[in-house]
């Protein structure tokens, strides 16, 4: 559904601009599920999106960068923002850690608002610490590493014909805008 004509005027990393980089991508308690993409590296600067799918829409409102950091670490401080979000009802951190180390039973419910994440197929162990952590993350063999493809669909995501975005990037996310 991504996949309409893009802008054929849109460059291969079309310019966001002012149309979609917005405030209104912040992320709305109950408005739909909460999502994790990552590319990952060691050596190389790992970025990781926090992002809500609503209205036909997905809303970036947050992201981690940098590097030289272990996949375990970036993880958990994704559970700790998650942790922050409006309505979220899970367990506090010194209760998650008592689950991770398997002195408690995982908490029913499950926590809401959860994320699904997905991302680079070759990060193996970004997806076990993901899965140890209770994220589901998406098998490789469902993640595509095909950049000229990921171009395409993130620039229809930005701009496609008829001027419709489905992409919107809050300010504060700078790497993304970048």
């Amino acid at each position: 559904y991504l996949c309409r004509k893009p802008e054929a005027r849109a460059l291969i990393y079309a310019n966001f601009g002012s149309q979609n980089v917005t405030v209104e991508a912040e992320y709305r308690e109950d408005a739909g599920p909460l999502l994790v993409g990552y590319d990952w590296g060691y050596t190389d600067p790992t970025h990781i999106v926090l992002v809500q799918y609503r209205d036909g829409a997905f809303y970036q409102f947050d992201e981690l960068t940098g590097g030289n950091t272990a996949e375990r670490t970036w993880v958990q401080e994704v559970i700790r923002r998650v942790m922050a979000l409006p309505g979220y009802t899970g367990p506090t951190w010194d209760d998650w850690e008592a689950v991770w180390s398997k002195r408690q039973p995982w908490p029913r419910p499950w926590p809401q608002p959860w994320p699904e994440a997905a991302g680079d197929p070759s990060a193996v162990q970004m997806r076990s610490e993901f899965k140890e952590h209770g994220i589901g993350a998406k098998k490789p063999a469902t993640v595509r590493h095909e950049v000229e493809k990921g171009q395409d669909v993130m620039r229809a995501a930005i701009c496609t014909a008829g001027g419709l975005r489905r992409y919107f990037v809050h300010p504060r996310c700078v790497v993304t805008i970048r």
